[in-house]
C-alpha cells in the first residue's frame, strides 16, 4: 500500500538520497535500552555502532533500541546530531544487558564565528577543500558489501471527497498508517556497478510488491547532484549556495566543522540546512538537509562513521516526505541502518594529502604550483603518489591529477574491453535487483523478523501489522479459487473474457492462447467527424501473438495481423484496410509491415492532425482543418536499429490516389463570420492544390543517428541513455511511377541541461526538391503546423500558429526552432511557484521558403499543476506582424491517436 502512496505523490523520485543497510544475527545476547538526552527526553533514531565489527542499529521512534551480539567485549558508539558522541564498553554474555544512554549537548570548540566586514567566511575555505576532495572520497573504495535494513511508514492525510469511496474499496484509507520493511544485501564495484538482492520483504499492505527504494541506494552527496538537486559538494556549488561556519567540535578524535548551507535562490533543485565536514580529511561526518521538489518537501539526515581503514561511510539514514497534490495530502518517513560493511579500499586513495587553498594561501600556493608543475613535466608526479605521501597540493593540482588519473584509467579499460562490449566511457550505470525466492515467506515469518530486525518496531507499528494480518484472513475467506506460486503465496487468477454483443460497441480483448489474443476496438469511441465523410467510425480486429525466446524467457517480438473497416455516413460507403506487422527484434525495434486497402489519407502523412481534435474544431468552432483524399494502396515498410544510435527505415508504396470533396456541413454552433473551407487547402506557392486521380509509386528512406551515446545496465539488460546526444536526421523521397521527383532533407535536433532545471534546445533542418517533373500536393514538403488551441507536438520542433498547408513547398526550405527554459525568470521569481515545479520558456520558430519568410516568438509557462503548459505566441510574415494566439499543451506525454494508419 505504501507503493500506492508513493505513486500518488511521485515519492519514487525521492528515494535517491538513501544509502541503506542492516546486519542479521542468530545470537540471543546483546544490549537493549533507551537513548535520551540529559533532560530525559527521548532521542529517536539515534545511531548505535559497534567499533571494529561494522555492526550497527538505530533507536526507534520511541528511542528504544536492541542490538544482538555474540559473547565478547565491545566498544559501543552512540551518535546523535548536535549531541556529544557516547562510547561504552560492554561485555556480552548469553543474556541481554539493559543499557540506557544519556547524551549531552555538543560542546563546541568554537561556538560562533565572527566575520569582519568584507572578509570571507571560513566556511568557504573548508568547502573548497571538501569539494576538491569529493572525487577522491568517491574513488577510495574499489568495492564494498553491506546489509541493509529499511523501514518506511506512510500516511494519507487527506483524500478528495469524490475519490474517497473508490480508494477505500482498494484499501486506501485516510489517516491510516502503512508500514513496509525490507532487508537487502548490496554489492558495489567501481565505477558504477550495484547488485542488490532483497532477502526479506514485508508490508502492512496486503500484497507487498517490491523494494523500489533500493534502486537508488547508490546516490551519494559526493556526486554533483542527487535526483537533479545540486549537492553542496558539487563543483558548481558556489553558484547555488552560500556557506557559513557556525561551530567546531570534536567527535571520536576528529575535529568537525558545522557548516550552514543556504541557497542563493530558494526553491526546488537546491538544499538548505547543515553539512558537517571532518577537518583535514575533508569528508562528510553527517548532514541534515531539506529541499522541495515539485511541491513535495523532503528532509534528509545521514550519519557517517569510520568503518574501516579510516574511511567514513553512512551508517544511518532518515528521510521525511510531505506533499499535497490535486486535493491529496500525504506524508512518509523512512529510516535505514547500514551494517556489516566489508570494504575493498584502494590503498592509493587514502587521502593523506595536505590541501592548500589558493584563495587564502596565495604565496604558498604559487610556490607549490610551480614545484608540482615541474614534477608533472618530468613525470615524477601522479595522483597515487601525491595522496600516499601526504604531499602538499593546491586544489588546482589535485584537479589536474584526478583528470590525468581518470584519463589513464579509461585508456587501460578500453584496451581491456573485448570486441562487442560497451566501452566504459559509454556505460554510466550498471544495476541489478533481484528478490530472493524466499523473501515473501521470510517477510511473513515473525520469528525471522525478531531475529533480524535491527530497529525495533513501536507499538503503533506493531498494530499496523496486526490489522494487516486480519485483513489477509478476511481476504482469504472471500476467495473461491486459490492458486499458489512457488513460495506458497496465493495469487489471483483472472478469467479469460468471452465475446458479448456489447463488445461491438465498446470493444474487448480475448485470450486465444498462451502467447496470443484477439482485440476488438471500440466502435463508439472511434466515432469522428469531418466535412468530407460526415460522421464516420472504424471497427478494427487485431490478432497478436508474442514471440518468446524459450531459454531466456524474454520477449523477442510479435506477429500482429489486423483488419479494419470504416463506414462514412456522408459517402454512404465502407472502406477498409489490412495489415501484417512483424516485429522480429523487440530490443532493436526491428519491424516489417505490409498493409493495403482502400482508405482515407491526410494530405500530410508526416504531421497529421489528430482526428479527435479536428472533430471538436469542426463541430463546435466551424474550423475544418483536416484535408483528406482516398487511396487504393499497398505499402511495405521496414525499420531497424542496425547499430546502437543508428536507426534506418524505408518504405515503398504503390497507390491510386483519388481526390475527395466536402459532402457534409453539419455543425453544433453556426458562427456567422465563418464557413467551412474547401477540402483543397490554400497555398502561397500554387494557386490550385486540387489534383486529378492518379497513380503514385513512391520510395522513402530515413536515417537517424545519435553520435554520442551512453548506456546503463539493469538486471543484465543494457539500455540507452540518449538525452545528451544530438539527433542527426536524413530523408530521401523518390517519385517513381505516376509521379517524378526527388526530395532530400537534413536536420539536427538537440537539447541539453543548463544549471538547475534550465534547458536549451534547438532544431535546424533544410531540404530541397532536386527535381519536380511530376508532383502533386500530397507530395509537397509539409510542416509541423498548428491552428488548434491545444498543442500536442514536440515543443522543440513544432510551430504554434503556422497554417497546416499554406506554406507547404515543392521547392527548397530552411526551418529553425530554439527555446530556453529558465529556473528563474519572471513569475518564477516567486519561490512558491518555483517550488511547485513551474518553469518559464522563451522560444522562436522560423521557416524560410522562396515564397515566404515566417517567424514566431513566444513565452510559455510550463508545469502548471505538474501537467499543463500555457503559451502566448506572436507571428510575423516577411517581417510584418500578423497575429497572436494562446496554446495549451500537456507537460506530461500522454498517448493520443493522431493519424489514420
Amino acid at each position: 500500500m505504501l507503493n500506492k502512496i508513493n505513486c500518488i505523490l511521485s515519492f519514487s523520485l525521492l528515494f535517491s538520497f538513501l544509502h541503506l543497510g542492516f546486519q542479521s544475527f542468530a545470537q540471543t545476547g546483546g544490549i537493549r535500552g533507551y537513548v535520551r538526552n540529559d533532560k530525559g527526553e527521548p532521542l529517536p533514531l539515534a545511531s548505535i555502532y559497534v567499533k571494529n565489527t561494522q555492526v550497527g542499529t538505530a533507536s526507534n521512534n520511541d528511542a528504544y533500541y536492541e542490538l544482538k551480539l555474540a559473547e565478547g567485549k565491545y566498544q559501543i558508539v552512540f551518535q546523535y546530531l548536535s549531541y556529544q558522541t557516547v562510547e561504552k564498553e560492554v561485555v556480552i554474555g548469553k543474556e541481554f544487558i539493559n543499557l540506557d544512554i544519556r547524551m549531552e549537548l555538543q560542546t563546541y570548540l568554537l561556538r560562533e564565528v565572527e566575520v569582519k566586514a568584507g572578509a570571507e567566511d571560513p566556511a568557504y575555505t573548508i568547502m573548497r577543500k571538501a569539494i576538491a576532495m569529493s572525487k577522491v572520497h568517491k574513488l577510495q573504495v574499489d568495492a564494498y558489501d553491506a546489509r541493509i535494513y529499511m523501514k518506511g511508514t506512510g500516511r494519507i492525510l487527506n483524500i478528495p471527497f469524490l475519490l474517497e469511496k473508490k480508494l477505500k474499496e482498494e484499501g486506501i484509507v485516510e489517516g491510516k498508517t502503512y508500514l513496509t520493511e525490507n532487508i537487502t544485501d548490496l554489492h558495489f564495484e567501481q565505477p558504477n556497478k550495484y547488485v542488490k538482492k532483497v532477502i526479506s520483504l514485508r508490508s502492512s499492505d496486503i500484497e507487498p510488491k517490491s523494494a523500489s527504494p533500493m534502486d537508488y541506494v547508490e546516490a551519494s552527496f559526493y556526486d554533483p547532484s542527487i535526483a537533479d538537486i545540486v549537492s553542496p559538494l558539487s563543483p558548481s556549488a558556489f553558484a547555488y549556495y552560500k556557506f557559513s561556519l557556525e561551530s567546531v567540535f570534536r567527535d571520536q578524535g576528529f575535529e568537525v566543522n558545522k557548516i550552514k548551507v543556504t541557497p542563493r535562490s530558494r526553491g526546488d533543485g537546491v538544499w538548505e540546512g547543515y553539512i558537517y565536514i571532518v577537518e583535514n580529511k575533508w569528508c562528510i561526518h553527517s548532514l541534515q538537509l531539506e529541499t522541495e521538489k515539485l511541491g513535495i518537501k523532503i528532509g534528509v539526515q545521514q550519519n557517517y562513521s569510520p568503518v574501516q581503514d579510516g574511511v567514513f561511510m553512512p551508517i544511518t539514514h532518515q528521510i521525511r516526505i510531505y506533499g499535497k497534490y490535486l486535493g491529496f495530502e500525504a506524508e512518509g518517513f523512512y529510516v535505514a541502518s547500514v551494517s556489516n560493511y566489508k570494504l575493498k579500499v584502494n590503498p592509493n586513495f587514502i587521502p593523506e594529502v595536505k590541501l592548500i587553498d589558493e584563495k587564502i594561501e596565495k604565496e604558498k600556493a604559487a610556490v607549490v604550483n610551480k614545484q608540482n608543475k615541474e614534477k608533472l613535466k618530468k613525470g615524477e608526479q601522479d595522483l597515487e603518489e601525491a595522496l600516499k605521501n601526504g604531499q602538499e597540493l593546491t586544489r588546482k593540482n589535485l584537479k589536474k591529477l584526478l583528470k590525468e588519473a581518470e584519463k589513464q584509467q579509461l585508456e587501460n579499460e578500453r584496451k581491456q574491453t573485448k570486441k562487442g562490449e560497451t566501452p566504459p566511457s559509454e556505460l554510466v550505470r550498471n544495476d541489478s535487483t533481484t528478490i530472493d525466492s524466499l523473501a515473501y515467506k521470510r517477510g511473513a515469518d515473525e520469528k525471522f523478523w525478531e531475529e533480524n530486525r535491527t530497529i525495533p518496531l513501536t507499538d503503533f507499528e506493531e498494530k499496523s501489522y496486526v490489522e494487516r494480518d486480519s485483513l489477509v484472513k478476511v481476504d482469504s475467506i472471500k476467495k473461491t479459487t486459490e492458486i499458489k506460486d512457488s513460495t506458497g503465496t496465493e495469487v489471483k487468477v483472472k478469467q479469460a473474457k468471452k465475446f458479448q454483443i456489447g463488445d461491438l460497441l465498446f470493444g474487448g480483448t480475448y485470450k486465444t492462447g498462451k502467447q496470443s489474443n484477439l482485440t476488438l476496438s471500440s466502435w463508439i469511441t472511434d466515432i469522428n467527424y469531418n466535412t468530407v465523410e460526415g460522421f464516420a467510425s472504424d471497427l478494427k480486429l487485431t490478432y497478436l501473438r508474442s514471440m518468446i525466446l524459450s531459454k531466456e524467457k524474454k520477449r523477442a517480438g510479435y506477429l500482429k495481423i489486423s483488419g479494419l473497416t470504416r463506414y462514412s455516413i456522408a459517402r454512404e460507403m465502407f472502406t477498409g484496410k489490412g495489415e501484417i506487422d512483424l516485429m522480429y527484434n523487440f530490443r532493436r525495434k526491428g519491424r516489417i509491415q505490409l498493409d493495403g486497402g482502400r482508405y482515407i489519407q491526410q494530405m500530410s502523412t508526416e504531421y497529421p492532425i489528430p482526428m479527435i481534435l479536428n472533430t471538436l474544431t469542426t463541430l463546435v468552432f466551424e474550423r475544418n482543418w483536416m484535408k483528406i483524399y482516398e487511396r487504393d494502396y499497398v505499402r511495405l515498410r521496414w525499420n531497424d536499429e542496425v547499430k546502437k544510435g543508428l536507426v534506418l527505415n524505408a518504405s515503398f508504396e504503390y497507390a491510386n490516389r483519388n481526390p475527395l470533396q466536402n459532402l457534409a456541413d453539419y455543425r453544433v454552433f453556426d458562427w456567422k463570420e465563418r464557413d467551412f473551407t474547401s477540402n483543397n487547402p490554400e497555398n502561397v506557392e500554387v494557386t490550385e492544390t486540387a489534383f486529378p486521380a492518379h497513380t503514385a509509386a513512391t520510395f522513402q528512406a530515413n536515417i537517424e543517428y545519435k553520435p554520442f551515446l551512453q548506456y546503463g545496465i539493469k538486471n543484465g539488460r543494457k539500455y540507452l541513455i540518449d538525452e545528451n546526444s544530438p539527433i542527426l536526421k536524413f530523408q530521401y523521397r523518390k517519385g517513381m511511377i505516376g509521379v517524378d521527383y526527388d526530395f532530400l532533407s537534413l536536420g539536427i535536433q538537440h537539447q541539453t541541461n543548463v544549471g538547475i532545471r534550465g534547458k536549451i534546445g534547438y532544431m535546424i533542418a533544410g531540404g530541397a526538391f532536386l527535381n519536380k517533373n511530376t508532383i502533386y500536393f500530397p507530395d509537397f514538403k509539409h510542416f509541423n503546423g498548428n491552428q488548434i488551441f491545444v498543442q500536442f507536438a514536440d515543443p522543440v520542433s513544432s510551430f504554434r500558429l503556422l497554417d497546416y498547408y499554406r506554406f507547404s513547398t515543392a521547392d527548397k526550405y530552411l526551418e529553425g526552432h530554439a527555446y530556453i527554459q529558465f529556473r528563474k525568470f519572471l513569475l518564477t521569481q516567486f519561490i512558491y511557484l518555483r517550488s511547485f515545479g513551474w518553469k518559464e520558456n522563451l522560444f522562436v520558430n522560423h521557416l524560410l521558403t522562396p515564397k515566404n519568410n515566417y517567424t514566431e516568438v513566444g513565452y510559455a509557462l510550463d508545469g502548471i499543476l505538474r501537467l499543463f503548459r500555457v503559451e502566448a505566441i506572436a507571428n510575423f510574415e516577411n517581417g510584418i506582424y500578423k497575429n497572436w494566439g494562446v496554446r495549451v499543451g500537456i507537460t506530461t506525454t500522454f498517448g493520443l491517436r493522431v493519424g489514420m494508419d
